[in-house]
């Protein structure tokens, strides 16, 4: 499987925070959407010259009395390390190497795999968006709080798509959201919301995080440095 390919898995996304009405927004207004987030993140030109990609930072999550240490090395287009510690806690090591993904050195389960795929796959939005134009569904706009924003939904492969709510003012990504078919029949609903973004090297970063799960708030990630095009560790994507 490839970040492209993966068949037989049943995965179905939705469930917007922000919801946005039926497809059917012209198609120049989704081309001059997505050359207005690329300009806000630093322009196309910039974004295709990321090669890496090392965040550092704290996490605080529901259950943990402890915030943690989170870091991520991300190598473009599909090598991610996600690592997690807490202070006399658990500690967790997350790896996508193109088609295969480990969870603390044994193979990842199917939903661990298809999160850390998606998850590569948002660290190169909006470029991602231009990418794979051809292939996108524009879910429109709503105004929510006196803001529009605009939606729109990215196939990632066979059965596996990311929506993402896009600030129609700025060109900002505020949202992408997630529900995953699971096997016993049930659904895990996931969102992260962004914020607080702030330029590195000309790059537009979104420095926080909070994520939800079924709706509920599970916790906030904020990041205290970010390296871009730094070389990584050796041996960053071995298992």
């Amino acid at each position: 499987m490839t970040l492209f390919r993966f068949a037989r898995v049943c995965v179905a996304f939705g469930a917007l925070l922000i919801a946005g009405p039926a497809a059917g927004q012209t198609t120049g207004a989704l081309d001059q959407l997505i050359q207005l987030s690329l300009a806000a993140y630093g322009g196309e030109a910039r974004l295709v010259q990321l090669a890496t990609l090392r965040v550092q930072g704290s996490i605080t999550v529901k259950g943990q009395a402890q915030p943690g240490r989170v870091e991520r090395l991300f190598q473009s287009p599909d090598r991610l390390l996600n690592m997690t510690t807490y202070a006399g806690g658990p500690s967790e090591r997350r790896l996508l190497v193109k088609d295969r993904a480990w969870r603390n050195g044994q193979a990842a389960s199917v939903p661990e795999h298809i999160a850390m795929s998606l998850q590569a796959a948002r660290l190169r939005l909006p470029l991602l968006l231009k990418e794979s134009r051809a292939h996108l569904i524009d879910q429109g706009q709503q105004e929510k709080g006196g803001r529009r924003f605009h939606a729109i939904t990215l196939p990632v492969s066979e059965g596996i798509s990311l929506a993402v709510v896009i600030d129609s003012a700025t060109g900002l990504i505020v949202q992408t959201s997630g529900k995953l078919a699971l096997p016993d029949g049930t659904n895990a609903d996931f969102t992260t919301l962004y914020g607080d973004y702030r330029v590195v090297e000309g790059i537009a970063v979104a420095m926080r995080e909070d994520h939800y799960a079924q709706g509920a708030h599970t916790g906030t990630t904020s990041l205290e440095r970010v390296d871009i095009n730094r070389p990584l560790p050796g041996n960053a994507f071995t298992p």
